[in-house]
């Protein structure tokens, strides 16, 4: 998001939308984090109607990513988080309750190990 694409998003003067949400491509940067940040901002959006796209059909839940750019100082996110395929722990699982190399424990668990880390894990506070 930036400044040749952010009319997609800005508010029309009656309060209509036409998007909802932008989603951001799978290569995203640093200054890119920070520019579609700062642009939601600037047009009155929240910078959670942006999403950063991962990709995690190939390698599952040990895709990579820089997600030290998409948290800030306290850990919390930046913008939203956007899966590509984010149901391919069942996919490479032999059976929904199994993990995908075949390790005990079930496919929650499995998923708890996404590049989302634990915090999404429906777990006592």
């Amino acid at each position: 998001m930036n400044d040749s694409n952010k009319q997609f998003l800005t508010d029309s003067e009656d309060g209509t939308r036409a998007i909802d949400e932008f989603m951001m491509n799978y290569n995203w940067t640093s200054s890119k984090v920070d520019t579609t940040i700062a642009t939601m901002k600037s047009i009155g959006r929240s910078q959670f109607d942006a999403f950063a796209g991962i990709d995690v059909q190939q390698n599952c839940m040990d895709t990579s990513f820089r997600d030290h750019l998409l948290v800030d100082e306290d850990g919390m996110t930046r913008l939203s988080l956007a899966l590509y395929c984010p149901n391919s722990t069942l996919g490479l699982s032999k059976s929904g309750g199994e993990l995908p190399r075949g390790g005990a424990g079930v496919l929650h668990q499995c998923q708890g190990a996404t590049p989302l880390g634990y915090l999404c894990e429906p777990v006592q506070q």
